[in-house]
């Protein structure tokens, strides 16, 4: 997958875990926030391509980025 997150993806409810991780997208996922998932898994950091203030981890290569929160 690349480019923007899909918008649809707000529509996802009652999720526990999202891993939105190893992939090419490209922006901000804080539109996903609204969705208070317990454990939300990224690519962002110094390596991601995304944006995410309620990830609760960031990480393309666990060595190169460290958890957030």
């Amino acid at each position: 997958m690349r480019g923007p997150p899909p918008k649809s993806m707000v529509h996802l409810k009652n999720l526990n875990k999202l891993y939105l991780q190893k992939n090419d997208f490209q922006g901000d996922l804080d539109f996903l926030c609204v969705n208070e998932v317990e454990l939300f898994k990224a690519d962002c950091g110094k390596k991601g391509g995304v944006t995410c203030s309620c990830c609760s981890g960031c990480g393309y290569n666990a060595n190169n980025d460290k958890p957030i929160g």
